[in-house]
């Protein structure tokens, strides 16, 4: 209650052990803000995280290493009704992308960012939330928000992805 009485909206957690997995179910207890859970080297935990009380899963693929554990979670998600982040950052691109490009840039960004598409479309996702963005909170909607320390390389893969996908429930702030 704490957090609610200081202005906090959510409540964003990182899940790297077991242990952490098994204490979210009091954290939701013991708060009514959004529980969010970032998972970052073992898609394990979050599958061990979706069988807890949250309300939306963060992952980062480029650091979990294997493109297929990318959807390992989706199904539980789904049944849940829980969406699904999926990030994409310029400092944990697939070698072989920076390899092909010589460096992190904003076209091995959206390489990567459409892989995990696919791959999170190809399970019948619950839907695909590029980070945190407003009114993409417990919806389907997708948000695209690329992560790279080069604030001008984040605008420019956004603005490509935007371009590409022609989506209308795509929501970006080109000017962050």
């Amino acid at each position: 209650m704490r957090l609610e009485e200081a202005g906090c909206e959510i409540v964003r957690v990182t899940v790297p052990k077991k242990e952490d997995a098994a204490v979210l179910g009091e954290i939701k207890r013991r708060s009514h803000l959004p529980l969010i859970c970032d998972i970052h080297f073992d898609y394990k935990m979050a599958l061990l995280a979706l069988d807890q009380p949250i309300d939306k899963i963060r992952i980062n693929p480029g650091n979990i290493g294997r493109l297929r554990s990318v959807s390992s979670g989706d199904p539980q998600a789904k049944s849940k009704g829980l969406p699904m982040r999926i990030g994409v950052n310029a400092g944990s691109l697939e070698r072989e992308l920076v390899e092909k490009y010589g460096f992190p840039c904003p076209p091995a960004m959206v390489e990567s960012a459409f892989r995990y598409i696919e791959i999170a479309e190809s399970g019948d996702s619950t839907g695909i939330l590029w980070d945190n963005c407003p009114g993409a909170r417990g919806t389907s909607r997708r948000c695209l928000c690329p992560v790279s320390q080069d604030s001008a390389d984040s605008r420019s893969a956004a603005r490509t992805m935007t371009h590409q996908l022609l989506a209308p429930e795509v929501g970006i702030d080109l000017d962050s």
